[in-house]
């Protein structure tokens, strides 16, 4: 058990936009991001005892699933998604038998490149009817960040609700949060994040 005067330990779990997050956490607080280029949920689950069960925090947020989704087969999407979910319920699971308290993040939509041939393209493909990269990733992250929502009310656990905090009323993640591909994000867009992150810290009285 962690003594009274130790410092409290938070671990980060996730894919390329924990790894690229240099989140300002206070002095007091020992902080280790665990984030891995291009990871998904099964890889997240394998290196889950030595990134975090063996680091021995207090508290492990637990922050993408996209990878999953824009690597998967199209026509498979349902069972992505039951994979995805089930994985998060392994890692909760694991986490919350050590002792560790488990940090849900929902993820983060995407946007169209900043490219103004693919912008000329949206209008042409929504009168084919066919749904865009950006679209259909976006689509199914909210079915899954909807899960996420409802599976943390179930289990009583903490949720970073991200997703609307960088996304537009058509549900894109606004420009100026993103990076030129359109995924992954800008320094202001992590500005937003930390700011929202350590207000949430701050409620469950782990920050000051």
């Amino acid at each position: 058990m962690r003594k009274n005067n130790e410092r409290k330990k938070i671990v980060l779990l996730g894919m390329s936009y924990a790894r690229q997050w240099r989140l300002h956490i206070p002095n007091h607080i020992e902080f280790l991001n665990k984030g891995v280029e291009g990871d998904i949920t099964d890889r997240m689950v394998e290196r889950f005892d030595s990134d975090v069960l063996q680091q021995k925090p207090d508290y492990v947020i637990i922050w993408g699933f996209s990878n999953d989704i824009t690597t998967g087969i199209r026509s498979h999407i349902e069972d992505t998604l039951r994979n995805i979910q089930k994985n998060f319920t392994v890692m909760v699971d694991m986490a919350m038998r050590q002792d560790i308290v488990p940090i849900l993040a929902t993820q983060i939509t995407i946007s169209y490149r900043k490219n103004l041939w693919e912008w000329c393209l949206i209008p042409m493909g929504r009168i084919l009817r066919k749904k865009s990269y950006t679209d259909f990733t976006n689509h199914h992250i909210k079915r899954m960040n909807d899960w996420l929502r409802e599976y943390a009310r179930r289990q009583d656990l903490p949720l970073l609700d991200l997703e609307p905090i960088l996304t537009n009323r058509w549900g894109f993640r606004k420009w100026r949060f993103t990076q030129q591909d359109g995924s992954h994000v800008s320094e202001a867009g992590y500005q937003k994040l930390e700011k929202f992150t350590l207000t949430l810290l701050r409620d469950l009285k782990i920050t000051k």
